[in-house]
């Protein structure tokens, strides 16, 4: 006799009880003992609940409950779930019996459901076990190897933030320094004019202030910028013309007139250099020029941190949704320029070929991370001294960013190695090997291409961005 599929032929007996057909009865297995267990509650549920429905008008609210009860559970049963019972009320009656048999059926089926889990459960666990033993030392080998990676991943990228802090802290010091410096000048210089005022307006006539009001209002509007070497000339040239009119002390006021941005067409002035008062109406003009002049100083000098600091926390935001956001290439690349000004602007001509370009779909964070390791890269291969040349332009459908450098070349015999993890030409101790292996994954994370062209005196690394990626993704 075939095996009886018992919870298949159950769950259709249920279905049939819901639809109403209380005709169906369960084959029964004289062979095995639970299985015919099972079929006989049924059967005889069947039975009883169809007698019970034939006799319903008896007590038709008490029966129409006990059946809504009694269906709720046989639906959940059909559904799988076997944790549910008819609530009884014991009077021992036809549905009271019928619930019995409904609940006994339940919990043999249960039984019977457990001990197929528990021996499934066992083939499992037997597998998993075979499993787990075989893929255990791998398993740690791989994840060793990940952390190993994800070390190197780090070091390289501090090392690369290593380099740059230093460079920060040259510039923001810089600022600083001429800031304290300017507010000391400005200071010195406001405690002279204070005393230097009132006597002034004492001293000189209508003629003579109207002269050193002109003087002041020159030097006001002098912006000079002028080299050590135009300065020397023009301060011997302003004292031999001084010298030839006759004032005392040609020397000591060309050098001051230099310092104030005058240094021509000084004729009008002449009369007030020839003055008893001349002394005081330069000092005075000089200490009230200097005041504007280190404040100018000051607002440069903050304008300039503030740039470096605003490049550093773009430089370091990391957008916490992980999400793709529209970015122009340009913003970043200009970032990393300027913290990398203190290696740039002592030996390095920087050329830049930027041509205008669409924001594109990308990581900004990750992609300054590329700028940063080619722009660094360029600059050690110069030895920070040579020309590196940036040029960005748009072409079939791509945003292309090259960065040249004017080093010796990368040889032949390893171009095709230098996008290998771990590979580095560089010294022990500067390198990791992983900077332009970084540059690779980021790149083609972005479904972009990382190319290199190189003969001494001109590498050029070529990275090309779709500006839409397939998909609306990366990675």
């Amino acid at each position: 006799m075939a095996e009886l599929n018992l919870p298949v032929l159950l769950i259709e007996g249920f279905q049939k009880l819901v639809s109403g057909d209380f005709s169906y009865r369960m084959p029964r297995s004289m062979e095995r003992d639970e299985e015919d267990a099972i079929a006989f509650y049924y059967n005889t549920m069947a039975a009883e609940l169809g007698r019970i429905f034939s006799t319903m008008q008896v007590n038709e609210q008490r029966l129409n409950q006990s059946v809504d009860a009694i269906s709720a559970v046989l639906i959940e049963v059909a559904a799988g779930n076997l944790e549910v019972e008819v609530e009884r009320d014991y009077k021992g009656d036809q549905l009271d019996v019928l619930a019995f048999l409904v609940n006994t059926t339940i919990s043999e089926l249960s039984l019977l459901m457990s001990e197929n889990q528990r021996r499934n459960a066992e083939i499992q666990a037997r597998l998993e076990h075979a499993v787990e033993e075989r893929t255990q030392a791998l398993s740690q080998a791989l994840e060793n190897l990940k952390a190993a990676q994800q070390d190197l991943i780090q070091s390289e990228k501090m090392a690369a933030l290593g380099q740059l802090i230093a460079g920060i802290a040259h510039e923001i010091n810089t600022p600083l320094g001429a800031i304290g410096a300017s507010i000391s000048n400005i200071s010195i210089a406001l405690d002279d004019s204070i005393h230097q005022l009132p006597r002034l307006s004492q001293r000189l006539s209508s003629e003579q202030q109207q002269d050193f009001f002109a003087l002041l209002d020159r030097a006001l509007n002098s912006q000079p910028i002028l080299s050590s070497r135009e300065e020397r000339n023009f301060r011997r040239a302003l004292s031999r013309e001084l010298e030839a009119q006759g004032v005392d002390e040609a020397h000591r006021v060309a050098d001051t007139l230099v310092d104030m941005g005058i240094y021509k067409d000084i004729d009008a002035f002449i009369p007030i250099f020839q003055s008893e008062n001349a002394d005081l109406i330069l000092q005075t003009a000089y200490n009230l020029s200097s005041q504007q002049k280190n404040s100018r100083n000051i607002v440069t000098a903050v304008e300039r941190a503030s740039k470096m600091v605003f490049a550093l926390k773009r430089y370091i935001y990391r957008d916490p949704s992980g999400e793709m956001v529209k970015a122009i290439i340009t913003d970043g690349i200009d970032v990393v320029l300027t913290l990398y000004y203190n290696q740039i602007k002592h030996g390095v001509e920087l050329v830049k070929n930027i041509q205008p370009t669409p924001a594109i779909l990308c990581a900004p964070h990750e992609l300054n991370q590329v700028w940063t390791n080619l722009i660094h890269n360029a600059l050690q291969a110069m030895n920070y001294k040579g020309q590196l040349e940036i040029a960005v332009f748009q072409q079939n459908g791509q945003v292309v960013t090259q960065i040249i450098d004017s080093g010796p070349g990368i040889p032949d015999e390893i171009k095709e190695r230098i996008f290998e993890p771990f590979f580095t030409t560089k010294p022990a101790g500067e390198g990791t090997g992983l900077g332009l292996d970084i540059v690779r994954k980021i790149v083609e994370k972005h479904q972009g291409t990382v190319e290199v062209e190189s003969r001494p005196g001109r590498t050029m690394f070529c990275v090309r961005l779709p500006i839409e990626p397939s998909g609306g993704k990366y990675g």
